[in-house]
């Protein structure tokens, strides 16, 4: 029978739409704000505080307000749409690539080699993940980088562990015995014949943890670890309005629902794909 076409399975999951569908919305506006923001997302402006948002105050030249020091809100969350869709896509590409790296190589070599990488990893994951970032960023200072450093640290067990499932799982296939049979090395049997059967797993943990990425590194910020106060991500315009949200609660909002769209937005997306991806779930016409 002939296999359904990926983008007719993804038409038919309403869900992985729905996700699709928010992040392109914060994609646009992030790439919009490379060209172009109602306001600079920097500028100050005392003499405009707290101003309500347009629905709010028909006389405001502000759609959603301005903070506590007259910078625009909408502009500065639209910066912040930049800054985290470029952070999760940093994070998960460092940690899913060297995660992806040792589970392979720990699934494929077994014995001491396996045990060592996974009870490294395993402490690691003993640890709450925010916590250890914590103490990362600590160690290393305050800032946005150091953050993802943290943040993509504290993310490499969890590609690693999914690698060395699937690697265990691929490498007693009969084309593995196969290839080795043949005489093709190690690096070879690795690089050609396992991980490429492996990618769809790891595509779908990719696509949950950009969310999970941007969540995280947005808590370190909330808490001061990231970067400058000038610098518009999403958890440190909450941490600074949060505050004045009995006085101006509207301040808080626009950053806290980019945050949960954007992290449901990942969660719906990759849930959509495990269901599209998984060859026990796919349909077939």
């Amino acid at each position: 029978m002939k296999e359904t076409p990926f983008w007719r399975r993804m038409l038919k999951h309403p869900m992985a739409l729905i996700g699709a569908a928010a992040l392109a919305m914060f994609a646009l506006a992030a790439l919009v704000s490379f060209v172009y923001t109602p306001h600079n997302p920097r500028e100050v402006d005392l003499d405009v505080q707290h101003q309500k948002p347009r629905l709010m105050d028909s006389d405001s030249d502000y759609w959603l307000g301005t903070d506590n020091v007259g910078r625009d809100i909408l502009s500065r969350t639209m910066a912040g749409a930049r800054i985290s869709l470029r952070v999760g896509i940093l994070i998960v590409v460092c940690a899913g690539l060297i995660g992806s790296l040792l589970g392979a190589v720990a699934g494929y070599a077994g014995g001491w080699i396996d045990n060592l990488l996974m009870r490294i990893l395993d402490i690691m994951m003993a640890l709450p993940g925010i916590l250890l970032a914590i103490v990362i960023v600590t160690i290393l200072g305050p800032s946005l980088q150091n953050a993802m450093i943290a943040v993509t640290i504290v993310s490499i067990p969890l590609y690693a562990r999914v690698m060395r499932a699937e690697t265990l799982r691929v490498k007693s296939q009969e084309f593995v015995e196969a290839a080795r049979a043949l005489g093709a090395s190690d690096f070879r049997i690795l690089v050609r014949a396992i991980l490429p059967n492996c990618a769809a797993p790891l595509i779908v943990q990719i696509t949950l943890g950009m969310g999970t990425a941007i969540l995280e590194t947005a808590g370190l910020s909330y808490l001061g670890l990231g970067d400058e106060p000038s610098v518009p991500e999403w958890g440190r315009m909450i941490a600074e309005e949060f505050k004045y949200i009995r006085e101006a609660w509207w301040t808080v909002i626009p950053p806290l629902a980019s945050i949960s769209l954007t992290t449901l937005g990942f969660n719906l997306l990759g849930d959509g794909l495990r269901d599209i991806l998984d060859p026990r779930l796919r349909g077939r016409s």
